[in-house]
């Protein structure tokens, strides 16, 4: 049985990380590859102007279209990494001068630089998609107002009653009839995000309208995906491409964040199921599509949903065909412009190499993925061809099946792992005529069930194992209990007693470890809380089991110093309703006790506090969203604390910090400051593009009198160091434990009220200072 000792260290390592799981293709290498690309595009095709250039052999300016898809690859690059902005808002100033035009009335962006022949509504969509992320970033109004103006033009080709359809966006200016999805997608999309950016009614109604037009003429294909557009006859054109129902994902995901109504999240997750069955090769992951037709417009659609749906499973997909895209596709730093070509041919085309960049630079505003697995993968043909989807375990109705792209009578194959079931239906309920199978099966028709399909259960073979939860504190024996309520100082271990061969354990601010048995030897008050095991078996059947840690001080005993901004008169520069500065200051991280700005007003966004007096602080602690159980993309990335001699301006900056993924920041001055009037200025209010700011606790701490923290008593020469860490615990824990054997007390740094003597209280005194110290979730 293998135990693990747990300790600060473990807390300090996983504090600021999310890491849930080992990702396959993690945020660090989605920013090298995307660096990587971005810097072999800007030395093959960038030219003198600053404009970039249609092929390697072709120098001159490429069209707008693949001008715009490097300034939307610019704009994803800027949202992660600001050093770039500069770039991209460069870009967006050149496709303005050298694009922009004039003609019969209208101005919009031309299809060439320096011309003004017939112009498209698409090449105009996917800049004014590129502006407006500009705008998210920069908070300029220029960029609304170039957004406002092309959308003016594009809108005037929509199609009205008298025409043919009676709806949707035509694809350029001499055309009279028809309609492109190339166009109409891009357009709602862009309507929506102009509405949410505005407010002005007019761009949700036409977001609205294109959208249920294309639902309702019949655009939209039965398993969710759109077709490439309509005829002048009014008949469709069939063709299905990833860039035509990609915008339309993303519009639906828009709605459902203004409406916050669930039927467009339903239908955001339908058309994800859709695309992923038709266009992804559930075996090998493989995208078959285009980057420019499919591929980096696929890659936002599944970012954006994940973000509001936060399903890892958008994410592993995207990073399934990208890593495929990377690995078996690039040759001499360039890629093809089909995402399943692996024979080593590349593009020489501007466009190719800009969809590659913007799907690693978008991707990496996540924390990465890892290429799904399931227990089973349906085919449409068999032989395991055609469309395909990977299944969890579950039951999946007629009505399940077609949610997810499979319709009725249609399945010919599948794929099972080991100790995996699958019992077929007839009926699209669950019942009728049924065919159990433990093995794959490359083709039904053999066995009469070819096309048969309405209804699956997916199960496991091999039944999960019990755990039976068991506690110990000091030398007592185990105990059957999941709880255990204990003091400070007391020893405390868990065991997940099970068959199971691996478990692992998840519990406060992101901690992680692995083993049937934790121990906490001292206890501490940064260990309450609780702490869930997940064990799994030999054939892969997991199950779960929760412990829960409540550690407390004894009545009486003298606490440590306060926090200063507690319930002081705080003010912002902003709020939502219901989220005031002054949950900010209350000392709670519960009941979503936050203070959040309005996404709406520019960046920064502040808070102030007034402590009432000058006092020398030298901690300040920082709480973000994930402290109060929200998600961690919305943790606060770059900040800086300001102090002010009268609170009503000079705000000096003593305290910065920048690219935090972190929960909870504790940051420490190198000299104590002597101040009142405490702002926090925040210039990067999320890890991606949500321009709200969620702070569940600003707390400010007065110096100690020997600045270097008397919890910091180890360093490598068992001297301070000015670093509260690891060794620190680890020389209260062996002092403790030394003391508690043979009464004797080597190490007199443990000695924290200064009496000579090693004591109970010295450990409590610890256990106060060590949680200050590391911003403990335990506010």
């Amino acid at each position: 049985m293998k135990e693990l000792f747990l300790s600060g260290l473990l807390f300090l390592l996983t504090f600021n990380l999310f890491c849930p799981e080992a990702f396959a293709l993690k945020k660090s290498k989605l920013r090298e590859w995307g660096q990587e690309s971005m810097s072999k595009i800007q030395n093959d095709f960038r030219m003198p102007d600053g404009l970039y250039c249609k092929t390697l052999l072709d120098r001159t300016p490429a069209y707008a279209w693949g001008q715009g898809i490097v300034f939307g690859a610019l704009a994803a690059v800027a949202k992660v990494d600001k050093s770039y902005l500069a770039e991209a808002e460069a870009l967006a100033d050149l496709i303005q001068s050298r694009y922009w035009c004039s003609s019969g009335g209208l101005s919009a962006y031309n299809a060439s630089a320096g011309g003004c022949g017939d112009r498209y509504t698409d090449d105009n969509a996917w800049i004014v998609l590129a502006m407006l992320e500009l705008y998210d970033i920069t908070g300029k109004d220029i960029y609304i107002e170039r957004s406002a103006q092309a959308m003016d033009f594009i809108m005037e080709f929509e199609n009205g009653p008298d025409n043919t359809p009676s709806g949707g966006i035509r694809w350029h200016e001499s055309n009279t009839c028809g309609t492109r999805t190339c166009s109409t997608a891009p357009v709602c999309l862009a309507n929506l995000i102009l509405y949410s950016n505005t407010g002005e009614n007019r761009y949700l109604e036409n977001g609205l309208r294109i959208y249920e037009w294309a639902r309702d003429y019949g655009l939209q294909s039965d398993r969710g995906t759109f077709y490439e557009g309509v005829h002048c006859d009014g008949s469709l054109d069939y063709v299905k491409l990833g860039y035509d129902t990609a915008p339309f994902l993303q519009a639906a995901v828009e709605l459902y964040e203004i409406t916050g109504e669930q039927q467009y999240l339903r239908q955001a997750q339908n058309m994800a199921y859709a695309l992923e069955t038709e266009m992804i090769n559930a075996r090998t992951n493989v995208l078959h599509q285009t980057g420019k037709w499919g591929g980096h417009d696929m890659t936002n659609a599944f970012v954006d949903l994940y973000e509001a749906d936060k399903n890892q499973r958008w994410i592993n997909l995207a990073a399934g065909y990208i890593r495929f895209l990377h690995d078996s596709c690039m040759a001499d730093g360039r890629y093809p412009a089909d995402w399943d070509n692996a024979s080593g041919e590349v593009s020489d085309d501007l466009i190719d190499q800009a969809s590659a960049a913007r799907a690693y630079w978008t991707l990496a505003r996540t924390q990465g993925g890892a290429a799904p697995e399931y227990p089973i993968l349906l085919f449409n043909h068999c032989s395991y061809q055609g469309w395909s989807l990977g299944l969890d375990y579950g039951s999946y109705t007629l009505e399940d099946l077609n949610f997810r792209g499979v319709l009725n009578n249609s399945v010919s194959s599948f794929m099972l792992e080991d100790n995996c079931n699958v019992r077929l239906y007839d009926a699209g309920n669950l019942s009728g005529e049924r065919l159990t199978k433990t093995l794959s099966d490359n083709c039904l028709n053999y066995e009469g069930w070819g096309d048969k399909t309405s209804s699956l259960i997916i199960s496991n073979s091999c039944s999960a194992d019990s755990i039976n939860p068991l506690i110990k504190t000091g030398n007592s024996e185990w105990t059957n209990s999941s709880v255990c309520y204990a003091e400070v100082g007391d020893s405390v271990s868990f065991q997940a007693q099970t068959d199971s061969l691996n478990c692992s354990w998840k519990g406060p601010n992101g901690f992680t470890s692995s083993g049937n048995v934790i121990k906490f030897e001292p206890a501490l008050l940064l260990h309450s809380g609780v702490y869930t095991t997940v064990c799994t078996n030999s054939c892969g059947t997991v199950s779960e089991k929760m412990f829960k840690l409540n550690v407390s001080n004894p009545e009486g005993f003298p606490q440590e110093r306060s926090n200063l901004a507690l319930n002081k008169p705080v003010s912002a520069d902003s709020n939502i309703s219901g989220e005031y500065p002054a949950l900010a200051v209350d000392g709670s991280l519960r009941n979503n006790s936050k203070w959040c700005a309005s996404s709406g007003r520019i960046e920064p966004h502040w808070i102030t506090v007034d402590l009432g007096d000058y006092y020398d602080v030298d901690t300040f602690v920082v709480a973000h969203a994930a402290a109060g159980g929200e998600y961690e993309g919305w943790n606060t990335s770059n900040f800086c604390i300001q102090a002010s001699q009268n609170g009503q301006g000079g705000w000096d900056d003593i305290l910065c910090i920048e690219g935090n993924s972190g929960s909870i920041t504790r940051g420490v001055l190198e000299d104590p400051e002597r101040i009142r009037f405490v702002r926090l200025n925040i210039t990067s209010p999320t890890q991606g593009a949500d321009s709200a700011v969620r702070i569940y606790e600003f707390q400010i701490f007065e110096a100690f009198a020997e600045h270097c923290l008397k919890s910091d008593i180890a360093g490598d020469s068992k001297d301070p160091d000015c670093v509260v860490d690891i060794q620190d615990y680890s020389s209260v824990s062996q002092s403790w434990a030394e003391f508690q054997n043979t009464g004797i007390v080597e190490n007199s740094l443990s000695d924290f009220n200064g009496d000579s003597a090693l004591s109970i209280d010295d450990l409590f005194i610890f256990s106060e200072r060590w949680l200050s110290c590391i911003g403990s979730g335990c506010l």
